[in-house]
């Protein structure tokens, strides 16, 4: 797969939907309990015991593949970061696009910031638009 720009911008979101869909498979659940006659304990008469826990409904066929497919989406941008061989431009896509992956996303400033060797936000968008050879605003 090749990732673009518009991947590493839409990766955020992409890490929310995740989370997202894999939460309403945590809340799909019933808590189910039975009651059985157990004899295991001293003195071994016969008595009820009460045994409950949680059941998760299966995902649909359609809810697997909406999440392998954004799983798939999110670590083709996380491998195509790691595979840039070229330190500052792979720090600065991660500390813009990438971290935190569900946090608010930093300014250019903050990532000139965070670099602290004396690059300005503006050089640091256009050592990404540069690496990604689009012209930006």
């Amino acid at each position: 797969m090749q990732v673009t720009i518009k991947d590493l911008r839409n990766y955020r979101a992409l890490c929310a939907e995740i989370e997202q869909k894999e939460q309403s498979l945590r809340e799909k659940k019933q808590h189910v309990f039975d009651m059985v006659q157990s004899s295991a304990e001293f003195p071994y008469s016969q008595h009820n015991v009460v045994i409950e826990g949680d059941v998760y409904a299966a995902p649909t066929h359609e809810e697997r593949a909406r999440i392998t497919q954004l799983m798939t989406k999110r670590f083709a941008v996380e491998k195509f970061v790691g595979s840039i061989t070229d330190y500052k431009v792979r720090r600065i896509i991660e500390l813009y696009y990438i971290e935190p992956a569900y946090g608010e996303k930093p300014t250019w400033e903050d990532v000139a910031d965070r670099l602290n060797d004396g690059s300005t936000g503006d050089a640091c968008r256009m050592v990404v638009a540069r690496y990604f050879n689009i012209r930006t605003k």
